[in-house]
């Protein structure tokens, strides 16, 4: 195993908790819903949010006093989707926007070749960005 495989192997580790947690909770999820005696119901999030659009605008415009685009709405993104997206939040420079958003695709994809070629790409780059990577999809499977 080369050093950049190892590398790319220590980051997915470092987020392994993260993803075990994320297969613990669709297993759970599976299972609830084959469960009959299970008597709590999960509403759709993306049911929820469009329920809660309309009075949410009229809140902006009674207290701002802005209009809202009729085009608004709420999307909901699936998790790899979602990951990705995080890597959207990154502040970072026009040359390296590209490496971040291919850094983000390979760790939302669990793809240890594509990561060490981000490293052997640029090893400086993978060290500063894989700390964004870490902490924002850290953050995605706690709320």
């Amino acid at each position: 195993m080369s050093e950049t495989d190892e590398f790319a192997e220590a980051l997915l580790a470092q987020l392994s908790v993260e993803i075990n947690e994320e297969k613990e909770i669709d297993s759970l999820s599976k299972k609830i819903k084959e469960d009959n005696e299970f008597k709590v119901e999960f509403g759709d999030t993306e049911k929820i949010a469009q329920t809660l659009l309309p009075g949410l605008i009229q809140k902006v415009n009674d207290y701002m006093g802005l209009s809202v685009s009729p085009d608004l709405s709420i999307v909901g993104l699936e998790l790899e989707e979602l990951k990705r997206f995080k890597g959207k939040k990154v502040f970072t420079t026009k040359a390296a926007r590209q490496f971040v958003d291919e850094l983000f695709y390979a760790v939302s994809k669990n793809d240890l070749e594509k990561i060490s070629d981000s490293i052997k790409k640029d090893t400086t780059k993978f060290l500063v960005y894989s700390t964004y990577v870490k902490s924002y999809i850290s953050k995605i499977s706690t709320t």
